[in-house]
């Protein structure tokens, strides 16, 4: 996979690539973000400190659009970095309030894509994922490590072992209220 490294001033114009249906904005924050062939913004920062990555778990299903305007997932983390959003909560705020409706492209083994969203600024950081087309935000600033491919029950198990027998200072984001 070729990346790119692009930047976007403010006020960029930018589309969700999806046809006549597609969902357009104009940037608030200037962006800096790696580019995966050519087309998706995979990793990326914006002017005030937000990052965003775009992961890769098996288990995201964002169902059907419905009438909404169409964003590529490919287009999510640069959606989120573009807003007005300065920090995590400003971010996890946006994504309820989402205008759009996320879309995957087919891959060539036949199954839609299937990403998951981790933002993060100041020592705090959210997950976005999406399960049988509802939208799921684990946000706590305790938690410090996030796993590509979660459904976060899983995890617990992991977070436990990293806390209780190893004693490492680390936690699994959205392990909220677990142990």
């Amino acid at each position: 996979m070729d990346t790119d490294l692009w930047a976007f001033a403010a006020a960029s114009e930018h589309t969700g690539e999806n046809g006549p249906n597609a969902f357009t904005c104009t940037s608030t924050h200037s962006t800096v973000i790696a580019a995966a062939n050519d087309s998706s913004t995979t990793d990326g920062i914006n002017d005030v400190g937000l990052v965003g990555n775009l992961l890769y778990p098996a288990e995201s299903n964002f169902g059907e659009p419905g009438a909404r305007p169409l964003l590529s997932v490919y287009h999510w983390t640069q959606y989120m970095l573009d807003t007005t959003c300065a920090t995590v909560a400003e971010a996890v705020k946006a994504g309820w309030s989402a205008p759009f409706a996320i879309t995957t492209p087919v891959l060539p083994n036949g199954r839609p894509c299937s990403l998951h969203l981790a933002m993060s600024a100041a020592g705090d950081a959210a997950v976005f994922k999406f399960g049988d087309g509802v939208l799921t935000v684990h946000h706590c600033r305790e938690h410090r490590v996030t796993l590509s491919s979660s459904v976060y029950d899983a995890p617990v198990g992991v977070d436990r072992e990293l806390r209780f027998e190893i004693g490492a200072p680390y936690y699994i984001l959205g392990m909220e209220d677990e142990v």
